[in-house]
């Protein structure tokens, strides 16, 4: 069971402080839950996960006890309808190296288990051009090498406006166990498992004649057993 009020309000304040580490477009970052057009909590493998849905399209993913992943809709690279490609163009204000830095700096700053960036190095991805200008979009990827070639997260960059618009984040440097444990101990409360089924004993040596036991859960020397009527 999950008590989604306060997990929502946690979720909130762990945004919000992302926000003061990243350069998120302002518009992107809900405020309170009347921001919210929807939300998802849990999942199968991780009940204490929870995606939430901005009024404006953007998404965040909690996850670890952290944002592991947002989206936004001046996301490049997350577009859908090629109809948009123009609002994506412009000039840059930033040259590719200052890109670099921006992400590198922000993969850092986002470190909770240890430093990202060791034994890493990042990759840059343009975006391209239409009908002759540059799209001033960059995404960084980390990839991490100590163990062959391991993809540790990736930052998006409107070279524009010097925003990130985009971030994934799969590597345990960036996981926050402790908040995890604290999220978990506040909002989550596992389901009552059921009963044992009953379980039904037939005697060595005796035929037809089956026996249950009153209760699973007694001890062997109070058990009595109940015969069963033929049919059952």
């Amino acid at each position: 069971m999950i008590d989604t009020n306060t997990f929502l309000s946690i979720s909130l304040t762990l945004i919000s402080n992302l926000a003061e580490v990243v350069p998120l477009p302002r518009q992107a970052v809900p405020r309170s839950t009347n921001d919210l057009q929807r939300y998802v909590a849990g999942s199968p493998l991780i009940p204490t996960e929870l995606t939430v849905v901005h009024r404006n399209g953007s998404q965040f993913w909690i996850s670890h006890g952290v944002v592991t992943d947002f989206d936004t809709p001046g996301s490049y690279f997350s577009m859908q309808d090629p109809d948009l490609l123009p609002r994506f163009l412009g000039n840059a204000t930033m040259t590719t190296q200052e890109v670099v830095e921006l992400a590198t700096n922000t993969f850092y700053r986002l470190g909770k288990n240890g430093n990202p960036l060791a034994n890493a190095v990042p990759f840059l991805k343009d975006g391209g051009e239409f009908n002759g200008q540059t799209i001033p979009f960059y995404q960084i990827f980390l990839h991490k090498t100590n163990n062959g070639i391991t993809g540790a997260g990736d930052i998006e960059i409107d070279a524009r406006k010097r925003q990130v618009v985009s971030m994934h984040l799969s590597h345990w440097d960036f996981y926050d166990d402790r908040m995890a444990q604290q999220i978990s101990n506040r909002v989550y409360t596992p389901d009552p498992r059921p009963p044992p089924p009953e379980r039904i004993m037939r005697i060595p040596g005796q035929i037809g004649h089956p026996f249950r036991f009153k209760s699973d859960s007694d001890s062997d020397s109070n058990r009595t057993p109940i015969p069963i009527q033929s049919g059952q």
